[in-house]
């Protein structure tokens, strides 16, 4: 088992001052499996894995970057709460989003899968928060 495969291992992911993504964690959907939590967003979350940060502003952007493997095509999603009662607050399809209204001081979980529903899939990346 991949080492955050579920929110309960979630990886800590440095949070940069600006929008340059100088920090990231790196991730891969290798080995991943799917996990219990609801999730009412598109794409198939069989291979999904975790990641969080403390918010540090009101306002971050989350890129998925340096994409490669077997698809580049990957959803994200953030959630409020704990692993045990998460909210969800969005979906996105895109690689980059912005997060808003967040709370300083806050933990802020992303779940990272591909879209498709073929399994076994290679890819990875890197996830990147900005100021």
């Amino acid at each position: 088992m991949i080492q955050n495969d579920e929110c309960s291992t979630a990886t800590v992911t440095p949070v940069n001052p600006t929008i340059a993504c100088d920090q990231t964690a790196s991730g891969s959907l290798v080995g991943a499996t799917a996990s219990p939590q609801s999730n009412t967003c598109g794409g198939t979350d069989d291979d999904d894995i975790w990641f969080q940060f403390t918010a540090t502003s009101t306002q971050h952007l989350i890129s998925l970057t340096n994409i490669i493997g077997s698809t580049t095509d990957l959803y994200h999603v953030l959630y409020t709460g704990s692993c045990g009662n998460l909210t969800q607050l969005y979906c996105s399809d895109a690689n980059d989003s912005t997060a808003s209204n967040l709370t300083i001081g806050q933990v802020y979980y992303i779940r990272v899968y591909s879209y498709t529903s073929i399994t076994g899939q290679t890819s990875t990346f890197n996830v990147c928060i900005g100021t």
